[in-house]
């Protein structure tokens, strides 16, 4: 399981997130390295991503998953907002890594809408079976 977040991040468009601070780490089977999630053993994992922030300009702020620099397309959040408004981003995906799969399996979190700034970010990865 792995647990991590960053706080008052600025972020650019299309550009990957960083999560800066391991909340919590259980065992090995989720990790973090610098912007990916790796997930290190075949199976099936829950993602849980929230986030809250707001835009430069108005516009849209957008979160989504990519691995392989190729968009998970079930696994994004988009809001429209009014420059300064904050607003809040989240959604829960699963996702399954094959036995052929797991030594490159992960993921990163892409921002897909305007410039702004983050307030929060978190991600949640579970392995569940």
């Amino acid at each position: 399981m792995l647990d991590a977040y960053s706080t008052n991040q600025v972020v650019t468009a299309n550009n990957d997130i960083s999560l800066n601070t391991v909340k919590l780490q259980t065992g090995r089977t989720v990790t973090l390295n610098n912007n990916t999630v790796h997930l290190n053993t075949p199976g099936i994992y829950t993602v849980s991503i929230h986030a809250t922030g707001s835009t430069t300009e108005g516009g849209t702020l957008g979160i989504q998953l990519y691995t392989n620099g190729q968009p998970i397309e079930r696994a994004a959040a988009t809001a429209g907002t009014v420059a300064g408004v904050k607003v809040n981003l989240a959604f829960n995906t699963l996702l399954t890594v094959a036995n052929s799969d797991y030594s490159n399996a992960g993921f990163t979190i892409r921002n897909t809408g305007s410039a702004g700034t983050l307030d929060v970010i978190e991600a949640v990865v579970t392995k569940i079976r």
